[in-house]
């Protein structure tokens, strides 16, 4: 999904290799094998035995049994990252905090005037279960059991191929970079355009009680009526069932993608985009709520702002530089009174050091440049390209093994860093939002960015249209140093919607981490 930062030519971002479908049949027995691993990994290690929320999950009286296992698994995959191994057992100074419904209710008090609500989906197997935490009512819950012909699965596939479809409509020009996104195929209901395919999809994320609850009643008293104006979404997961007939959880069911990468302000809520009624904010995991909101402005204190890294080889594709994203880093450079790192200054040595340099102040980082997500190997695989002082890569040879490298910022070097200020973090690239998805959510570089201790990070979901996405930026960073950033995107994405109604155009960034 490939767009033009400067109005003339597309922005030719480095695809994801999250799901690669291009390479399908080649690895596709490596996949089934590999989620299989994880869902048997995710039970075994819960305890000697399945709990009751694994069995149950979609209870409505399980929800903080439910709460206690995410936390955990939480843990797990991040001992995982930091280890190379799922732990038997988290070390035991591991602190577990101890969350619980009251306290995520309390959590959302703290945030007024903002009336915040947590909305959370599990997933048992043919049932859909969703609940919804506010600070002052009743949490309300909702099952359903969609048929198994457009079971979840085949239902979350329709609405990103489709999704895919318009994106790639908007494109000026073809790349040379083998696409890794969703491809229409014999098993994805070809009768669902992204009007019939978004409406299906807000219809089981959004049930009509959900709403209501979420876009107010007019027929309510005036207390019930008061609508959410933000929704902090605690992602998991999505599945479907294989056609085996194999009754066996572990085997009959394979990850589809995680539901933190959908494009939920793009969908209906009382009859309007969601963008129009709440802000949207992707949350690592319930351990958010064991700390005070921040819920604040950007502060530009020590910004480090990187825009059109100078591309000293085409190793990943034909990637061509970015005027666009060079202007973008410029001015907002300009807005907070920085200098920016432009073109063969940004290279990646030079972009640590900086980071590193301001790592106990630095309050804003915003980079503009390509992107790579990969599903296979989240943290070393997903990386944001940058310029090289090295030059064996100015003629870079696949062969040489002196080439070294060294213009990618990966997410594992990434989450290395200890940010101690707590930034606000902008990837302005490709598919920054994506990487592998875990029964917890998703893992790539903005978890990275969480894990080094960003306080919320701005990401995308598929390739930006360039021109407009400086556009959304600018609005986005003005914005943003008058309100938290959450409401600041919403704002944006608004604003850009007036010219650019195609959800393609505007709906592809999100917010993931803390309030």
């Amino acid at each position: 999904m490939t767009f033009s930062k400067n109005g003339t030519g597309p922005r030719d971002c480095a695809p994801a290799v999250m799901l690669p479908r291009g390479l399908r049949a080649a690895i596709s027995v490596l996949e089934t094998v590999q989620s299989a691993f994880i869902i048997f990994v995710v039970i075994l290690l819960a305890g000697t035995g399945p709990t009751r929320a694994q069995y149950a999950y979609c209870d409505s009286s399980n929800l903080e049994e439910i709460i206690a296992m995410h936390t955990l698994e939480i843990l797990k995959l991040d001992e995982k990252f930091e280890n190379y191994w799922y732990p038997p057992e988290l070390p035991p100074d591991t602190i577990i905090p101890d969350i619980r419904e009251v306290g995520i209710q309390d959590y959302l008090r703290q945030l007024r005037p903002r009336n915040a609500a947590v909305i959370f989906f599990g997933q048992d197997r043919d049932t859909f279960c969703s609940w919804l935490v506010r600070p002052d009512q009743e949490t309300l819950y909702h099952a359903a059991r969609p048929e198994l012909e457009h079971g979840f699965g085949r239902l979350t596939r329709a609405f990103q191929a489709s999704l895919e479809s318009e994106v790639r409509a908007f494109r000026t020009a073809e790349i040379s970079i083998p696409r890794m996104g969703l491809v229409l195929d014999d098993d994805v209901p070809k009768e669902m355009d992204l009007e019939t395919a978004t409406r299906a999809m807000s219809a089981l994320l959004f049930p009509d009680e959900f709403a209501e609850a979420i876009s107010g009643s007019p027929f309510a008293d005036e207390e019930s009526r008061k609508r959410i104006d933000t929704l902090i979404l605690v992602p998991i997961g999505l599945w479907e069932r294989s056609g085996d007939g194999n009754q066996n959880r572990q085997r009959a069911e394979q990850l589809v993608t995680g539901i933190g990468t959908l494009p939920l302000s793009m969908l209906r809520v009382g009859g309007r985009e969601l963008v129009d009624v709440a802000s949207v904010v992707v949350s690592p995991g319930f351990q958010i709520f064991a700390s005070p909101p921040h819920n604040r402005s950007l502060q530009p204190v020590d910004a480090v702002i990187v825009g059109n890294p100078f591309i000293t080889n085409q190793r990943f594709g034909t990637l061509p530089m970015l005027d666009g994203a060079e202007e973008e880093a410029k001015e907002i450079a300009e807005l907070l009174n920085t200098e920016p790192l432009i073109r063969h200054d940004a290279t990646e040595a030079g972009v640590l050091q900086e980071l590193r340099r301001v790592s106990e102040t630095t309050e804003y980082i915003h980079l503009a440049t390509h992107g790579i997500s990969s599903g296979p190997n989240p943290l070393d695989g997903s990386f944001l390209v940058m310029a090289s002082d090295n030059p064996n890569l100015l003629v870079y040879d696949p062969e040489d093994q002196t080439a070294r490298m060294d213009d990618r910022l990966t997410a594992r070097e990434i989450s290395t860093i200890k940010f101690r200020a707590n930034p606000l973090v902008v990837l302005s690239a490709c598919e920054t939002g994506l990487g592998k998805d875990f029964p917890v959510g998703t893992t790539g570089l903005a978890r990275a960015w969480h894990w080094a201790g960003a306080s919320s990070v701005v990401v995308s979901l598929w390739n930006i249209d360039d021109a407009v996405t400086k556009g959304l930026m600018m609005k986005f960073v003005a914005h943003a140093l008058e309100m938290p950033p959450d409401q600041a995107l919403q704002k944006a994405m608004k604003e850009v919607r007036i010219d650019h109604e195609e959800p393609a155009l505007w709906a592809g960034f999100t917010i993931f981490g803390g309030l």
